[in-house]
């Protein structure tokens, strides 16, 4: 289900390559789906990029930027008034061969630096040939309140204050981890009652 107003410019053209631009804004935009599992809630977004096909080979690059608003996806929880997205995208398809990522950067405010770079194999069921994926900031408390607090709620790690940044490098073949490599800095999780530490 979707709801909320957007303004949306489209552009055309055919001459050497058909080349579809599009630009779109919304400051109310939101979405469920039927299990409530994917939630977005008065996001103020703005979505811009073009797409081009030419010989049977189409490309995709897009810019999605959010700065208000609520989204829920899994056990993932994100603020984006208080933590603004900013993602870039190119994408590359050659007939109905895989989809090629040659480069997915995502940036939120005080939590998350990562690239991404892959091949993906789509159809009834979509498969990961190939991925790299890197982290090179991930900053608590951000990381805690939005991808583990949620989880944990009914835990007694459900309140932790933390602190510090993680860095992360992920190779993925075939849908498996092959190889993670994690670095923490600094990193410190208490409970208010003393019963957590770790520092």
């Amino acid at each position: 289900t979707i709801s909320g107003h957007a303004d949306l410019r489209i552009a055309l053209t055919a001459k050497h390559a058909q080349t579809l631009q599009f630009e779109a804004h919304s400051s109310d935009f939101s979405l469920t789906n039927q299990p409530g599992t994917v939630v977005a809630q008065q996001v103020t977004a703005s979505l811009s990029g073009n797409l081009v096909r030419q010989r049977g080979t189409l490309t995709i690059a897009a810019h999605v930027q959010t700065s208000r608003g609520q989204a829920l996806a899994g056990p993932a929880l994100l603020d984006f008034a208080v933590n603004p997205l900013n993602l870039d995208v190119a994408l590359e398809r050659v007939g109905d061969g895989p989809v090629v990522v040659s480069r997915l950067d995502l940036e939120q405010r005080n939590l998350l630096q990562a690239h991404v770079t892959g091949v993906a194999r789509l159809g009834s069921h979509p498969v990961i040939v190939s991925a790299h994926v890197s982290v090179s900031k991930l900053q608590f408390p951000a990381a805690y309140q939005s991808y583990l607090q949620l989880a944990l709620a009914t835990t007694e790690l459900g309140s932790l204050q933390s602190s510090g940044e993680a860095t992360a490098s992920i190779d993925i073949a075939n849908d498996t981890v092959t190889r993670l490599d994690c670095s923490l800095h600094d990193i410190n999780f208490t409970a208010t009652d003393a019963r957590v530490l770790v520092q």
